[in-house]
């Protein structure tokens, strides 16, 4: 198993949409009395980690075939619009438009390699995390493109992390269940939380007067 983008994540913390139960808030980050940089950080968390959970209700639905399989699948395409207008909006619809391109290509090479997972293909699954990890790098290289303020390296190395727990959850759940199966899926919780506090670091630190402490 490559190091890299190897399934890329879909991932979060509601779905109410599907009528599902929503999961619990993340615990707010560190930041004084700054209430606009607060709010940002907290939205920022709530669509990667529905961007997480998502994930991990997709990976459930489709090892089983549930019936609710496709709608999930719908939902997490959504996903993918809401992280590009969470990201997007400090730049233009052009970033937006583009950023929901990426993830929406990441969320449909993820529903493949859950296919491939499910049946052993070990060659197409090849083939799929091939291009998930060309994707990956191209949408990293998007973002930096936009943000002095990330250093691509750094960010590409939190994006590599992120794929790896949810690759580690694919895997668990496929090949293993049980506890091994949760741990994983904990574990992707628990980064994803870290990738957005990065993303928002980055965007706080380019768009300082945006976020004026009261």
């Amino acid at each position: 198993m490559k190091n890299s983008f190897r399934a890329f994540a879909l991932t979060a913390a509601t779905l109410v949409a599907l009528g599902a139960a929503p999961a619990a808030a993340p615990a707010a980050p560190d930041n004084g009395n700054n209430t606009s940089a607060l709010k940002a950080r907290m939205e920022m968390r709530r669509v990667w980690s529905d961007h997480a959970t998502l994930t991990r209700q997709y990976i459930v639905s489709a090892a089983s075939d549930n019936p609710d399989t496709e709608a999930l699948a719908k939902r997490v395409q959504q996903n993918a619009d809401d992280l590009a207008n969470t990201l997007g909006q400090y730049y233009s619809d052009g970033v937006r438009a583009r950023l929901s391109t990426l993830f929406r290509m990441h969320a449909t090479l993820f529903s493949d390699a859950v296919t491939m997972a499910k049946t052993n293909e070990k060659d197409e699954m090849s083939s799929v995390q091939d291009k998930l990890e060309m994707n990956g790098r191209e949408t990293i290289a998007f973002l930096c493109s936009l943000n002095p303020r990330w250093d691509e390296a750094t960010l590409r190395g939190e994006f590599e992390q992120h794929v790896n727990r949810e690759n580690d959850e694919l895997t668990a759940h496929v090949q293993q269940g049980g506890l091994g199966d949760l741990v994983a899926s904990d574990e992707a919780q628990k980064q994803i939380v870290e990738l957005a506090d990065m993303l928002s670091s980055g965007i706080e630190r380019q768009f300082p007067d945006r976020f004026v402490a009261n």
